[in-house]
C-alpha cells in the first residue's frame, strides 16, 4: 500500500468523523459526554458524506475523492464557525455532565445495563465468527458482484451509471 492509499484511507475516515463530530457538538454542545459525541458523530459523518455524494449525483455534478473530500472541509469549517461561535461565551461549558461536578457515584442500574450490553456485543461477535468459520466469504464472490459495480460508478461520476 503505498503513501498516497494510506493518505487517502485516513482522510475518507477522520474527515466524515470530524465533520459528524462537529454537528453532533453543535447539536448537544457539552450535554453528552465526549465518547457519545465521537460515536454518534461518526454515524451522522457518515451520513453526512453519503448525503454529500447524492446531492452531486442529483445535480448531475460528477463526483470524485477530491471534490466530496473538498465539500466536506466546507462543511466542517462552516459546522467549527458555529461551533466557535456557539461557545464562545458560554460559561461551564467544557463540564460534561451534572454528576461529574458533583462527584456522584455511578448507579447500579447503569452499571448492570452496561455489563449487559458488553455481553450481548460479546455474543454477536461469537456468532458473527462462527458464521465466517462456517460459510467463508471467498474474494471472487467480491470480485464477480461487488467490485465492478463500484469502479462503473467511480468511473462515471454517478450513481445512475449503466453497467457495462
Amino acid at each position: 500500500m503505498s503513501e498516497v492509499s494510506i493518505l487517502g484511507c485516513l482522510i475518507s475516515i477522520a474527515l466524515p468523523w470530524l465533520s459528524g463530530y462537529l454537528f453532533i457538538r453543535l447539536l448537544f454542545g457539552s450535554k453528552m459526554p465526549w465518547s457519545c459525541q465521537l460515536s454518534h458523530g461518526y454515524l451522522t459523518g457518515l451520513l453526512i458524506m453519503t448525503l454529500v455524494i447524492r446531492l452531486f449525483d442529483a445535480a448531475q455534478i460528477p463526483f470524485s475523492f477530491w471534490s466530496t473530500v473538498y465539500c466536506l472541509l466546507l462543511i466542517s469549517s462552516i459546522e467549527m464557525i458555529f461551533v466557535k461561535v456557539k461557545f464562545k461565551n458560554v460559561p461551564g461549558a467544557a463540564v460534561t455532565t451534572i454528576e461529574s461536578e458533583k462527584g456522584v457515584a455511578q448507579e447500579h442500574w447503569k452499571l448492570a445495563l452496561t455489563v449487559l450490553v458488553l455481553v450481548l456485543i460479546t455474543y454477536k461477535i461469537m456468532l458473527a465468527a462462527n458464521e465466517i468459520m462456517l460459510l467463508p466469504l471467498f474474494p471472487w464472490d467480491a470480485w464477480d458482484s461487488w467490485a465492478p459495480l463500484t469502479i462503473q460508478y467511480y468511473d462515471s461520476g454517478s450513481l445512475t451509471a449503466e453497467f457495462k
